[in-house]
């Protein structure tokens, strides 16, 4: 607008004030109603600052429109003092950053307005000032508001519509290019008494299109909608949101008195963005109140995203068919309150699901409850052509937690729910003693081994919460009488073995074998002993966690066999390796995906080839577009094998050239498909959403033709045996005890002895994979087990996996072959006694663990305040989701002050990018929900730092990572120890010898031995077989480096003979 404002003789009226240029009058005087206009001009070198006093007469106030806000590249600042005097302590506004005030009221008659042109002022900003009437009352200190935009839709019919109602927000008001956008702090749309209906597609659609690194002022929005009626449209309320790591605007949905019902699809699925600034009462919202939600299909309501207050009260949900399950909490943990709802005859995989994986950095304990629900006669069906199909799938269950919020569970009523399970107790547990509150609940019945049988958790699935249930309703009644809160523990039934093993148990050769259902978890103090020539066989996802002590020894000719159920062993096959063909490859006669390796690319239907670099269909362009997604991760490998029709079990992934592409190569590709987040359980690539946290505006995702490009490789065979979950040894808490070889033992007055568990003449076969993850047939974390004659094979992941034992290793006589993953893979992290600024180590890179290590600490663990008396092990292994996460390290009696030094750092590095916010760990010098805590440190994989040891003065620790999703190989691991130190990872006389040992044929590496810290073992490798380990695949593509792999420092001798 600057250039309408010309200085015309003609147009004496709108003859502007130029700024600094006017220097000469520094008081501008308005007279009554009258109008001024203020236009910044171009200023280049020396900065001039400028100050004006703005004044009209008493009784009359300011009017303050900003017409043409600032320009983003230019160097000019604006601020404005509410004040007839700056000294008066003055409400301020600074021009760049709080754009949504204007238009604005002054509180008295006159301002202060401040210019500082910097050395590039591109000008042309347009402040228009007005002399008006002072209202009658002038409330102290408050700017004198209009009313908040809002949008009112009453009584009124919205049918047959592509879209119902259609929002766009924006993050900004004006980008580089110059557009403008249109926002404002408050903005409300209000439906009251309509009808949405009949509509294409969705019935309202709030969109965010773009994504920008700029942080502005948030901006609220209210969606309310009253009364309405939302029927027979093609889905539902659907928001998708651009910008979803880097938001501001914050979001309140109001949902109160409205029919939802005969959907076609979808229901209620939002994606709150993360903003920069939020509190307890200032964050989104979603607030449902006395709706009814029936008879719709493929429905859903999930609430995704940034912490949020989310209130579903005196709902009605009837007879809806859920394309998987019907109300889900996912992303960052939130505020809730879920009361007095009815779910009644609807059919999902769920029918409510708390599944948070992110922690809210600002707010401790974040409240949330589930009361005074009904939940009856829900179920899972799968219609197919000739009724229900039983399908191979994870348990169902009424109400499931998955991830790391936990939700008091109390006082609801479940009857007649035809699921695998009323609850499912999937809360992220590394520890013991790890309670979810599901107290004061009717279960359907009165007998409490009904219950127990009806309850999913730890005794389960020992990844998995302890559900404490007791005591429960004994009617089917809010109001009935509860039960007693104590019963005997259950006795071991040793024809179907599993549970907690509080008592020492020994198995004797009955001449069958014993079966397995259910995890077998050995508590501390405890042993376990298997006798020779006995067999073991275990059902899929199931495994041994020692805590305690396991003793297994056979003899040659009568050894210990562990092995999956009988009858399971040669029948695996994914209910979706037969490959379904798109609507898109209907339309036109050919793949959507492929894997090639040649410019041409055969697409033999027959043959189809199983490696090659992955490229996807663009139907609208018809055009084959190869992908160099940077974080393509081994999920999406997954999901394009199980399209493509192979294993999807053992996919392989990495990057490199495609030396059939030259500088032309791709220069007549029109548009670039945007990377996708999968989960690794979609059927197809098509399904998995889009990673909202890659594309920028005016930026968008393309490859060069030198770019590094994704390479898959699928395995043809499908004959699997269902994998069972391997042997664990792990400590029962976080606190790694390194002191307890200085604790006095009052019985033999010597120190304490620990005794370690024994495998010897034992075979492994078939295990692998533990709660759905890859899992190591034989694990320990720090535990230092003997493993002698131990045979394992057929494993899905790695064949023994050490990290970080405390004590000496002999790994000797022990065959491990035919595993997909490394043979042995040992970590050793004995870190650093001294004190120093600077480790004496570089930290490791690559991460070779699977996802799930009890007893160390996932900076996403539910719990987020931990004690430490010497030393603990942080971690994280990235996914193909992004995580905001926080621990807090608290010193015993709050006496010591803590420390953190990073033993393997390899986050990922997202500066190639340039447009995104880069992945960090952050250390904070006390509690960081105390807002005087400052910050330590940020490590990010540019900033060089990742060798310091990082203090805090004060006896508690924050730690704060912020990461995207990214392939598996990345992640951190670092230790926390009180000050000053009191141990050390391991004593110097330890030593690792894997001598006189087979390790044929598996898929990677056959030894991988990684060491971090001062003093490292001396480690002896001799007298082995290694043959036929790694693949050879396309090109210079191998599934591993090198066939033994040997990372250490600070090591003494290495015997390798």
């Amino acid at each position: 607008f600057a250039g309408w404002f010309l200085t015309n003789e003609d147009e004496h009226n709108y003859s502007p004030f130029l700024i600094p240029h006017s220097s000469d009058q520094n008081v501008i005087e308005l007279q009554r109603w009258e109008t001024k206009i203020l236009v910044t001009t171009k200023v280049y070198g020396d900065s001039i600052s400028r100050s004006y006093k703005i004044r009209c007469e008493p009784g009359w106030v300011l009017g303050l429109q900003l017409l043409n806000p600032i320009e983003n590249r230019s160097s000019e600042e604006i601020v404005i003092h509410d004040s007839l005097f700056t000294r008066d302590d003055p409400e301020v506004f600074v021009v760049k950053r709080d754009l949504t005030v204007f238009p604005l009221t002054s509180r008295g008659h006159g301002v202060i307005l401040e210019y500082a042109s910097g050395t590039n002022a591109l000008g042309g900003t347009v402040i228009v000032l007005n002399a008006v009437r002072a209202p009658l009352q002038i409330i102290p200190n408050r700017i004198i508001k209009g009313p908040v935009p809002t949008l009112s839709v009453i009584r009124s019919t919205i049918r047959n519509n592509v879209f119902g109602v259609q929002a766009s927000y924006y993050n900004r008001y004006l980008d580089e290019l110059g557009n403008h956008f249109l926002r404002k702090a408050n903005e409300t749309m209000k439906f009251l008494n309509c009808d949405i209906s009949h509509n294409q597609q969705e019935a309202v659609f709030v969109h965010s299109p773009n994504w920008d690194l700029h942080k502005s002022n948030l901006s609220e929005v209210t969606i309310m909608f009253n009364k309405t009626s939302i029927t027979n449209n093609g889905r539902g309320i659907f928001q998708f949101s651009r910008d979803m790591r880097s938001s501001n605007n914050l979001f309140h949905y109001v949902f109160q008195d409205n029919t939802i019902e005969t959907n076609k699809a979808g229901g209620f699925d939002v994606a709150l963005p993360y903003v920069w600034q939020y509190n307890e009462n200032f964050t989104h919202s979603v607030y449902m109140d006395n709706n009814t939600w029936s008879n719709n299909r493929k429905f859903g309501i999930s609430i995704d995203g940034h912490f949020a207050q989310v209130n579903i009260t005196y709902n009605v949900f009837k007879d809806n068919s859920c394309k998987t399950g019907l109300l889900a909490l996912k992303g960052m943990e939130k505020k809730l309150l879920i009361a007095y709802n009815k779910f009644m005859s609807n059919n999902g995989k769920y029918i409510v699901e708390f599944n948070s994986d992110s922690q809210s950095e600002i707010i401790g304990n974040v409240p949330a409850v589930f009361i005074y629900n009904e939940l009856r006669d829900n179920q899972f069906a799968v219609r197919g052509r000739s009724g229900v199909l039983q399908v191979d799938r994870d348990p169902t269950s009424t109400v499931g937690f998955k991830g790391i919020q936990k939700v008091r569970v109390n006082r609801n009523l479940f009857s007649n729910n035809n699921l695998d399970y009323q609850l499912l107790a999937g809360i992220k547990t590394a520890k013991m003693n790890n309670y979810l509150n599901v107290r004061e609940n009717w279960w359907g019945t009165n007998i409490e081994r009904e219950i127990r049988k009806h309850i999913f958790d730890f005794n389960d699935w020992n990844n998995h919460a302890i559900a404490t249930y007791l005591p429960y309703l004994l009617e089917d009644d809010f109001q009935a009488s509860y039960s007693a809160s104590v019963v005997p523990n259950a006795t071991l039934d040793m024809d179907n073995l599993g549970g907690i093993l509080y008592e020492d148990l020994t198995l004797n050769n009955r001449g069958r074998p014993y079966i397995v259902q259910s995890d077998i978890t050995v508590m501390p103090n405890v042993t376990l002993t298997i006798f020779p020539g006995i067999t073991l066989e275990f059902a899929p996802n199931i495994g041994i966690l020692v805590l305690g002590r396991l003793i297994a020894k056979g003899y040659a000719g009568s050894e210990i066999v562990m092995r999956p159920v009988s009858g399971t062993s040669a029948n695996y096959k994914e209910s979706s390796i037969r490959r379904e063909k798109r609507e898109m490859e209907k339309l036109y006669g050919q793949d959507t995906i492929r894997l090639c390796k040649t410019r041409g690319c055969e697409t033999d239907e027959e043959y189809r080839s199983n490696e090659g670099f992955f490229e996807y269909f663009n139907g609208t362009t018809l055009q084959w577009i190869p992908m160099c997604d940077s974080r393509f991760t081994e999920r999406n490998a997954q999901v394009v094998c199980r399209e493509l029709g192979f294993d999807p079990m053992n996919a392989f992934f990495d990057f490199g050239d495609r030396i059939d592409f030259h500088s032309n190569s791709l220069t007549r590709i029109w548009t670039w498909p945007e990377p996708l987040q999968c989960k690794g359980t979609e059927n197809k690539y098509e399904d998995c959403p889009i990673r909202l946290n890659g594309q920028q505006y005016g930026h968008r995702h393309k490859c060069e033709w030198n770019s590094k490009f994704v390479f898959i490789h699928c395995d043809r065979n499908v004959d699997r045996p269902k994998y069972w979950g391997g042997i664990r040894f792990a400590d029962a808490e976080f606190e790694q005890h390194l002191y307890n070889h200085r604790i006095h033992d009052i019985h033999t007055h010597t120190t304490l002895q620990t005794y370690e568990s024994t495998l010897e003449y034992v075979k492994i076969y078939g295990a692998g994979i533990l709660h759905n993850e890859k899992s190591s047939a034989v694990q320990s974390i720090i535990r230092s087990p003997k493993i002698q004659y131990v045979e394992i094979k057929d494993s899905a992941f790695h064949g023994i996996d050490l990290i970080s034992p405390s004590n000496t290793m002999n790994l000797l006589h022990n065959k491990v072959q035919d595993n997909l993953g490394v043979g042995v893979n040992i970590l050793n992290l004995s870190g650093e006694g001294r004190e120093a600024e600077e480790s004496s180590f570089s930290p490791l890179k690559d991460l070779h663990i699977p996802y799930n290590l009890f007893s160390l600490i996932d900076i996403c663990d539910t719990h987020k305040e931990i004690v430490v008396e010497e030393r603990v092990l942080l971690y994280y292994k990235y996914d193909n989701h992004p995580v905001n996460c926080i621990k807090i390290f608290r010193s015993s009696y709050n006496i010591k002050p803590l420390a953190l030094r990073l033993l393997q750092f390899d986050l990922f590095n997202s500066t190639a990018t340039k447009y995104s916010i880069p992945d960090f760990l952050q250390m904070y010098d006390g509690d960081v929900y105390n807002i005087s805590s400052e910050v330590i440190d940020t490590v990010t994989m540019t900033s060089g730092n990742e060798r310091k040891f990082f203090r805090t003065t004060k006896p508690s620790l924050s730690v704060k990572l912020f990461a995207n999703g990214a392939s598996n190989e990345h992640g951190f691991i670092a230790e926390v120890v009180t000050l000053p130190i009191s141990a050390i990872g391991f004593n110097r006389d330890v030593q690792h010898n894997i001598s006189s040992s087979v390790i044929n044929n598996n898929g990677q590496s056959a030894l991988l031995y990684m060491g971090a810290g001062e003093v490292n073992p001396i480690v002896t490798i001799e007298k082995n077989q290694f043959r036929n380990n790694c693949r050879k695949l396309y090109g210079n593509f191998t599934t591993c480096r090198s066939a033994i792999e040997v990372d250490v420092q600070n090591t003494q001798t290495v015997f390798f003979r």
